[in-house]
């Protein structure tokens, strides 16, 4: 739905007079809503980046909504148009009339503005099947989905940093959802204004201030349906939570910050000290797992040893760091470090797709490994590298133009070498995945014809849904590239395709 505020926000206090504010006092200050929330911007910048620098390029994560445009738009008036990329994903989640609709916005909102734009479109269904393969929620999904696509516009476009626009009440919200979820300590210090390459110039700019930015400008904005269901806890907090807060506790929200601020100063010293034990306890890396001397590990303080874990579960799950690790998981953990005796000191704990063991006087962590099943498997590949999809370890590669992938089974006992094949033209991002219903594929005479026929037709029986297919994500149509059944014994089918 397309939103434009016609009057300036309540919580704004002043007179609107003329396009400018009017504030009262001793004599009349006249005040610019648009400069001076772009100062805002402006100053958020200098803040995330040290060395600032307009001739940088920056990307920009655009979904239609206020925020984003907002942010988008005062970048535009504050950095030179041709450093500045605009990034809208569409999830395919809610019906295609909205997501296809908000996308189709953010094109048509950054063609009038003169800002380059880049669209991806997430295939419909892949959301949930991440969803069940992870364990987390839609919303961990998407936000995974995204921030892949959001990685491979960094390296497609060679951007330098790239902007978010969560602000000031999605930073209160954030705390106090963390709080309501028994998130761990380090989870209470909020949103970073700067993680890597991505940074949040909007972190100190609140709501009210967005809104009349947008209604001074006279600009539309995409409202996204699912923001009044309670369903999902952010959006319970914001609707019923807050309300309630803001009308029995008024100036909750500088407590909160306050908080905040203080967690990521004591966060700032204990990940640092967690650090130096890494290098105490005989840290070891390798074949897809983590592992360091229980005895070593024992001696240090608890807070110490829950720091440690997380690290060692952030390096397994490299690719599932946002999901939430319990904390009765560390808990269970140092418990059985206290009451096992020495004899008898191997024991197991597994969560949220994590396996913890003891054996040998180590403690271990990795992935647990599960095989697929008819639920599919499903990855987005978005650069060279080794990714895991259900039983299927995939090594990435590109050269010229064919992109080179080799494939192994991941829980195989003993596998002599890896499938490998070239398919000409694919370019990043792709997608490793089973089939799907409906999927097709096209045939040498240019017409399609169904996975399904095709694979009755090799008489794969129960290896059906472990044979993967490549979808290339690059087109608009996102066709089927490739059929791959030659890793379990039998035939390929590749689309002859054209260099791009």
């Amino acid at each position: 739905m397309v939103t434009r505020l016609s009057n300036i926000p309540a919580s704004t206090a002043g007179l609107f007079v003329c396009g400018r504010w009017l504030f009262g006092g001793r004599g009349l200050v006249v005040k610019d809503i648009a400069q001076d929330f772009e100062r805002k911007v402006l100053t958020g910048l200098k803040t995330c980046i040290a060395d600032f620098s307009p001739s940088s390029v920056y990307g920009v994560g655009v979904s239609g909504g206020a925020d984003s445009i907002s942010l988008l738009t005062s970048l535009s008036r504050i950095l030179p148009k041709e450093n500045l990329l605009a990034v809208t994903v569409n999830h395919n989640i809610r019906p295609a009339q909205q997501t296809e609709g908000d996308a189709y916005f953010v094109e048509c909102y950054c063609k009038k503005i003169g800002v380059r734009c880049s669209r991806v479109d997430i295939p419909r269904g892949s959301v949930e099947r991440l969803k069940s393969e992870r364990g987390g929620g839609t919303e961990e999904a998407a936000r995974f989905l995204r921030y892949q696509a959001f990685e491979s516009a960094i390296e497609k476009f060679g951007i330098d940093w790239f902007c978010l626009a969560h602000n000031l009440n999605d930073q209160e919200e954030t705390l106090l959802m963390r709080f309501f979820s028994g998130g761990a300590s380090q989870s209470l210090s909020g949103i970073p204004q700067v993680r890597d390459r991505f940074i949040r110039p909007l972190l100190n700019v609140a709501r009210p201030e967005i809104e009349a930015y947008l209604a001074f400008l006279g600009l539309e904005f995409r409202t996204d349906s699912t923001n009044n269901e309670n369903s999902m806890l952010r959006n319970k907090i914001r609707n019923r939570i807050i309300p309630f807060l803001d009308t029995e506790l008024p100036g909750w929200q500088k407590a909160v910050l306050s908080l905040g601020r203080k967690m990521s100063l004591d966060e700032s010293f204990i990940s640092t000290s967690a650090k130096d034990s890494i290098e105490k306890i005989d840290w070891k890396e390798g074949e897809g797992q983590v592992s360091f001397s229980q005895d070593k590990f024992k001696s240090l303080p608890k807070a110490l040893q829950s720091r440690v874990i997380y690290s060692a579960l952030d390096k397994v799950l490299c690719d599932q760091m946002q999901l939430r690790i319990p904390y009765t998981f560390i808990e269970r953990i140092q418990r059985n470090l206290q009451i096992l005796p020495k004899i008898k000191n191997d024991w197991a704990e597994n969560s949220s797709g994590a396996e913890v063991f003891c054996s040998g006087g180590r403690i271990f962590a990795r992935k647990v490994q599960k095989v697929a099943t008819e639920s599919g498997f499903f990855a987005i590949i978005t650069k060279e590298g080794i990714v895991r999809a259900g039983k299927w370890t995939v090594c990435a590669s590109k050269a010229g133009s064919k992109m080179h992938l080799e494939l192994k089974q991941a829980l195989a006992p003993k596998q002599d070498a890896p499938f490998s094949v070239d398919i000409e033209g694919l370019e990043f991002p792709f997608a490793f995945r089973s089939r799907q219903a409906g999927d097709s594929i096209k045939t040498a005479s240019g017409s399609l014809k169904s996975i399904s026929g095709i694979l009755d037709s090799w008489k794969c029986g129960s290896f059906r849904s472990e044979i993967p297919v490549v979808q290339d994500l690059t087109s608009p149509l996102q066709p089927l590239v490739c059929i791959l059944g030659a890793p379990l014994g039998f035939n390929n089918w590749i689309v002859q395709r054209e260099e791009k």
